[in-house]
């Protein structure tokens, strides 16, 4: 951080904590006999001495340290590793609960619930997540600083999306979108993005690709790859579930330049979408070439991490059976699969596999896999989708 930028940080930082200790500028520099000018230009971000921060910390009965957050540096160092190298787990929890217990001021305090609400979002403990993040959000929701309230409510449209907290979404658009300015593009994409994929849900495909089109374009001006790639990618999934599986391949198509740059699984679920798209389109050769280019990878990936790739290797298995015929390797892949809830996917996919065949015989077969197989929580996956074929 720039030593100007620094300045101002700390000066809000301690603006806050004067106002949750309800400490007034003029009486608090009396006390601390500090010039009440002075006082007001370090809030404003001017250069504070280490007298002056001395005098500043003993008036708010905290260390130096703890006012400049150097005592926790460590922590959320440590947290900020775990985090990018996706080792988070429990020991995220622990760093946050005591980032949470240390924190003051509103914008510390936000920072350590969104912490510990992600760190709960990736052990997927959802509604505590979401607990957490709406704790922080109404914290700053009348902050100035719209990098930050954007940072903070952008956790809360990825969690309501997941969980189809439809309402709380689209209340939570309605309050933010008038904050941001019409220059500030990157809230707007994301906010025109989340409005389309409501609308998607509805089938409103006429507003979808409005609200579509408007955040590709925000994404587009600010050159946001990741943004344009991934409305593209809705885009074509619009075109094709109304059966127009040309307009979806060329959608998809142009989004497949920018999932080059995206991870793997990214990658995989896009690429995935085309490949059904060329099937649809009977484009078979070009459906199997993504297959074949795809499941070396996806597979090496199931086989470290078990229950997390299975999904995507299931995909291209049965993309691959759809063009040559071949189902074995998906028969094989249920004969290895342990994970309840893989196994119910992978049997129910055979099932539909054989039905379309007209073989009712041997889909009663895999029918009756998934019945016995069926977890008593079945997390994203509806239970009713299992029992729909007799």
């Amino acid at each position: 951080m720039a030593e100007q930028d620094y300045n101002v940080w700390l000066g809000k930082r301690i603006r806050e904590i004067m106002a949750e200790k309800k400490v007034k500028v003029r009486g608090f520099a009396k006390e601390i006999d500090l010039g009440r000018m002075t006082l007001e230009r370090i809030l404003d971000g001017r250069y504070a001495t280490a007298e002056e921060l001395e005098k500043i910390a003993g008036g708010l009965g905290i260390a130096v340290e703890r006012l400049k957050r150097t005592d926790v540096a460590d922590l959320e160092k440590e947290y900020a590793d775990q985090l990018d190298n996706n080792q988070l787990g429990q020991r995220g929890v622990q760093i946050a609960e005591q980032l949470a217990e240390a924190a003051i001021g509103r914008t510390e305090k936000r920072d350590a619930l969104t912490k510990l609400g992600t760190a709960h979002y990736l052990l997927r403990n959802l509604d505590l997540a979401q607990d957490l993040w709406e704790r922080a959000y109404l914290l700053i929701k009348d902050t100035a600083d719209h990098d930050l309230l954007f940072r903070t409510i952008n956790n809360l449209l990825v969690i309501y999306l997941e969980r189809h907290n439809y309402m709380a979404l689209q209340a939570l658009l309605d309050e933010v979108e008038p904050i941001f300015g019409e220059e500030e593009l990157y809230p707007h994409g994301v906010i025109a993005h989340c409005r389309g994929q409501i609308a998607s849900l509805a089938r409103d495909y006429t507003l979808t690709r409005t609200h579509f089109l408007k955040s590709l374009d925000s994404y587009r001006q600010i050159g946001h790859d990741a943004g344009v790639g991934r409305v593209l990618n809705n885009l074509g999934s619009d075109e094709y579930l109304q059966g127009n599986y040309e307009a979806a391949i060329s959608y998809l198509e142009e989004a497949r330049e920018y999932w080059l740059k995206d991870s793997l699984h990214l990658r995989a679920v896009g690429l995935k979408q085309l490949a059904q798209a060329y099937l649809k389109a009977g484009r078979r050769a070009e459906a199997l070439g993504i297959a074949d280019e795809l499941l070396p990878a996806v597979s090496k990936l199931d086989a470290e991490q078990p229950g997390v790739w299975g999904v995507r290797v299931l995909d291209l298995m049965m993309i691959r059976a759809e063009v040559n015929g071949d189902i074995r390797p998906v028969v094989t892949y249920l004969g290895n699969a342990d994970a309840p809830e893989l196994r119910c996917m992978i049997a129910d996919r055979l099932t539909d596999f054989y039905l379309q065949k007209g073989d009712s015989q041997q889909a009663l077969v895999y029918y009756r896999i998934v019945k016995a197989s069926l977890p008593a929580e079945s997390n994203d996956f509806k239970r009713e989708r299992w029992f729909s074929h007799f």
